[in-house]
């Protein structure tokens, strides 16, 4: 057995070993060229992973900026139109349709596990086969994913269909009542919550106060507050000297999860088990200026840093308040998820 990162995979000390099989973990959000270094070493593939979490991390250049926009219709030339189109497709970074059961792929914070089972005996059948036009061989013609977002999971899918993959549907993490929306709304109702922690409170934990006056605090799984209409608005961290392309933070919503935390820690909950996580990394700089020297413990981290990592009690601070009603990347439900 052999523990290493796929790309460490390719290393001098791994030369010339072969395996009888290989377990690829975070499968979807590993960037797809990355995954066959150590595929070519195994004789059977296993993908883990959920694709509806985060995908992997992709920075994608808009080759559109910085271009001239033309002031009439008679400027816009149709090569000019062509290279928008192919800018706006990288952009997009679309992931390939999965067809009409896409919905039912998936699982909730890690727990249930998608796992993808490749022998390499199987036979693969292109997705996408077109005569070449301007040669006169009639061998068919394998198209690139769309973009990097498109993991390797993702296209073994929907090449072979979902019979190829396993749903593990049983976690072991969050409180039912707080498993309820993902499982909806992302994983067609299919979640079951484990008796360990379906009915789990902080009320429970050795030294917490259970108390009716704490009740909301300890005895509540899931707390909203709703600042519509305060006046709690966004600001741009400014790095590029102008624009809207900054990161953001909101020092008002800031206090209110001060002081959430503070009412969490008076109830008798150690800091140590409160993660505070928020979109933004303007705002964790904003509440760690807050919080960490009074509370060294803590933990504060954006939703891609802290991905993974389990507490007793999770304060999420979404940041994006204003007129416009814009959310910005938070509209990507598998960054929310």
């Amino acid at each position: 057995i052999v523990l290493a990162t796929c790309h460490g995979a390719g290393g001098r000390q791994m030369i010339n070993i072969q395996f009888d099989v290989l377990v690829i973990d975070e499968a979807t959000q590993a960037v797809e060229a990355v995954c066959w270094i150590p595929i070519f070493k195994a004789k059977k593939l296993i993908l883990a992973g959920d694709p509806m979490q985060l995908p992997p991390t992709v920075i994608a250049i808009d080759k559109s900026k910085g271009k001239t926009k033309p002031t009439t219709k008679t400027q816009t030339s149709s090569s000019t139109k062509t290279k928008k189109k192919k800018a706006d497709a990288g952009r997009e970074a679309t992931p390939v349709s999965l067809g009409p059961d896409a919905s039912k792929v998936g699982d909730a914070a890690g727990d249930g596990i998608d796992e993808i089972e490749i022998d390499k005996g199987l036979q693969e059948t292109p997705p996408v086969v077109k005569p070449t036009k301007t040669l006169k061989s009639s061998s068919p013609e394998l198209k690139p994913p769309p973009s990097l977002e498109v993991t390797l999971f993702d296209r073994l899918e929907s090449m072979y269909g979902p019979q190829l993959k396993r749903m593990l549907t049983v976690q072991y993490r969050m409180h039912e009542i707080i498993c309820q929306f993902p499982s909806t709304v992302l994983y067609s109702s299919r979640l079951e919550s484990h008796s360990s922690v379906a009915h789990h409170l902080l009320s429970e934990l050795p030294g917490v106060a259970n108390d009716t006056d704490m009740a909301d605090v300890t005895s509540t799984p899931v707390v909203f507050f709703d600042t519509a209409g305060c006046e709690y608005f966004e600001r741009v961290e400014d790095e590029g000297g102008g624009g809207d392309e900054g990161s953001r933070r909101n020092e008002n919503e800031a206090m209110v999860v001060k002081g959430w935390v503070e009412k969490l820690v008076e109830a008798g909950v150690q800091p140590s088990q409160i993660a505070l996580i928020t979109p933004y990394q303007a705002q964790v700089t904003t509440l760690t200026s807050l919080l960490r020297t009074s509370m060294p413990e803590l933990e504060i981290g954006t939703v891609d840093g802290m991905q993974g990592r389990e507490k007793e009690a999770i304060v999420l601070s979404l940041v994006r308040s204003n007129d416009k009603r814009e959310v910005g990347f938070l509209k990507e439900q598998r960054r929310l998820n």
